[in-house]
């Protein structure tokens, strides 16, 4: 188990007509990742983060859970789903948003 911190940056893009609104946003984050080896380099893990706490957003979250597989120890594919929550408000604009659903990705270990 790792636990992490930073930031995280974002820039919300609203076009109505005519003009294009651009809000961006910078958040203190907190997140934890669990990954659990089993045999043959098959993996599971579970992530999250929350993030906001009215520094940028009000609140934003993540958690996704998955399977994955390591390839000649540089490679590796991941199978998971993935929740997303965030909630940002700024001079009357709201981003008030939740995104679910599954999650392809690929990583490749660089050390």
């Amino acid at each position: 188990m790792q636990a992490a911190s930073g930031f995280s940056y974002a820039v919300h893009c609203v076009q109505p007509v005519p003009e294009t609104t651009w809000n961006e946003t910078c958040d203190p984050v907190l997140g934890a990742r669990f990954r659990l080896n089993l045999k043959k380099g098959w993996f599971a893990t579970l992530k999250g983060d929350v993030g906001g706490f009215g520094a940028g957003s009000e609140l934003s979250w993540q958690i996704y859970s998955g399977v994955g597989k390591e390839f000649k120890q540089k490679y590796s594919l991941l199978l998971a789903y993935r929740r997303l929550d965030v909630d940002y408000r700024n001079s009357g604009f709201v981003f008030d948003t939740k995104m679910n659903g599954v999650m392809l990705g690929f990583a490749v270990r660089l050390k």
